[in-house]
């Protein structure tokens, strides 16, 4: 196979990955229920995030992505990205805590 052929086959690999899918993984990920990799495939540990998230937001636990579960997660990735957002600034703005002073 010629160099061009290797990048078309490789550019048609990524495309196999279903997005929708990765974005409900890496969501799931910055809200510490999937430890998997980001690869795009509704397996068994991205059932078993889903399931975890639902409980941890007090849904039905069905391990499907539905509007309540999408509306749940969009909810706490805004709190997450907040408390991110505060640890930036603390940590840009050389902060330091009590166990510093230690």
């Amino acid at each position: 196979m010629d160099g061009s052929s290797q990048s078309l086959v490789a550019s048609m690999g990524t495309k196999l990955m279903d997005e929708t899918t990765a974005s409900i993984q890496e969501a799931l990920f910055m809200c510490g229920c999937y430890p998997g990799k980001v690869d795009g495939k509704m397996g068994p540990k991205t059932k078993a995030g889903i399931k975890q998230f639902q409980e941890q937001a007090g849904l039905s636990a069905d391990g499907v992505c539905g509007p309540n579960t999408k509306a749940a997660l969009a909810t706490k990735l805004g709190e997450v990205a907040a408390r991110a957002k505060g640890l930036q600034g603390f940590f840009a703005g050389g902060g330091s805590s009590a166990l510093d002073d230690m």
